[in-house]
């Protein structure tokens, strides 16, 4: 139960990044949607898309980026986070580029580094529990800025159980005795609640 807790929880943190949840929820007769809208993110569309653009104008493009954060008050450090499409492109300029060009780029083992900004391959992903079906928390062709200097917040909400105190928590579990059949039935409970700031991140589709 607390493992499931745990994927709840990072499941609804990636959607957060998006600027809304909607995630599936375990009723009685069935399912229903969990539901939140946090405001729009920001958004950056380049000139020209990474399969075609030089190093100079991604690096143009990563500056852009976070010109556009820095003007929401945010972006003293600014997370790239990349699908494994963008990831895979830029590798393949970087290492063709061996240096030789104005500007300088290398691959690390925290991810490829273009000038002061570093790309960090992010193809994590989470599963819906209503169909099984596995997205990708960041999309192949995307890349999503994020300033953690924003105030962003995770919290675990009251328990709606009277004997947990109605108290907030990751987790509380309770036992009921069950007659026929002979048991112990255990309900988990938890009530994760992950809090974005939308003006803090953006988004960007840099391959066709």
């Amino acid at each position: 139960m607390r493992k499931t807790v745990r994927k709840t929880s990072e499941a609804l943190s990636a959607q957060s990044l998006t600027g809304a949840i909607s995630y599936p929820m375990k009723t009685k007769s069935g399912w229903d949607s969990y539901n939140i809208t946090y405001g729009a993110t920001l958004e950056f569309v380049p000139a020209e898309t990474w399969d075609t653009a030089n190093l100079e104008k991604i690096l143009l493009d990563l500056i852009n980026i976070s010109t556009l954060i820095i003007e929401q008050g945010f972006g003293s450090k600014v997370e790239f986070l990349v699908g494994k499409d963008v990831y895979v492109k830029v590798a393949s300029k970087v290492l063709a580029l061996q240096n030789a060009g104005a500007v300088t780029a290398k691959i690390t083992p925290d991810g490829i580094q273009v000038a002061s900004f570093t790309l960090r391959l992010f193809n994590g992903t989470y599963i819906n529990p209503q169909t099984g079906a596995s997205t990708a928390i960041v999309d192949a062709k995307k890349v999503c800025a994020v300033a953690v200097d924003a105030p962003f917040v995770f919290y675990y909400l009251a328990i709606d159980d009277v004997d947990a105190g109605l108290l907030p928590m990751p987790f509380y579990a309770s036992t009921e005795k069950k007659k026929n059949p002979s048991g112990i039935e255990v309900v988990g409970k938890s009530k994760p609640l992950p809090v974005p700031v939308p003006k803090a991140i953006c988004w960007a589709t840099m391959l066709p």
